[in-house]
């Protein structure tokens, strides 16, 4: 959204950049949710789903949502890679998953 300008704005630039990473949070959270009671696949394994869950948002975000965006690019490192993937998985798709089950246990019979 500001570009290489977002790394010297100020106060308001660290504002909409929060916001914005919540919101897309969000939306992250509510895709799943939407999908959760018609893809019986995501009702399986909590800890198996979350972390496929949290891989493919990390991919999506990195190849899909990043490029069309003025972010510029990072620099490539594995290390990068797999701290990302890690966050991913554990921090948001485990907890997206929790917390989405948690919402349907009584009216599906989850755990």
């Amino acid at each position: 959204m500001f570009g290489r300008d977002a790394y010297s704005g100020g106060g308001g630039t660290i504002a909409a950049g929060v916001f914005l990473h919540f919101l897309v949070a969000i939306i992250w959270s509510a895709i799943f949710f939407v999908a959760f009671p018609r893809i019986p696949v995501l009702r399986r394994n909590k800890w198996l789903v979350g972390c496929a869950y949290g891989i493919a948002v990390w991919l999506l975000m990195n190849f899909v949502v990043l490029p069309l965006t003025q972010v510029p690019p990072l620099n490539f490192t594995w290390q990068g890679v797999v701290t990302g993937l890690l966050i991913h998985m554990f921090v948001v798709g485990v907890t997206i998953v929790f917390m989405v089950r948690r919402w349907y246990r009584a009216d599906m019979a989850l755990d």
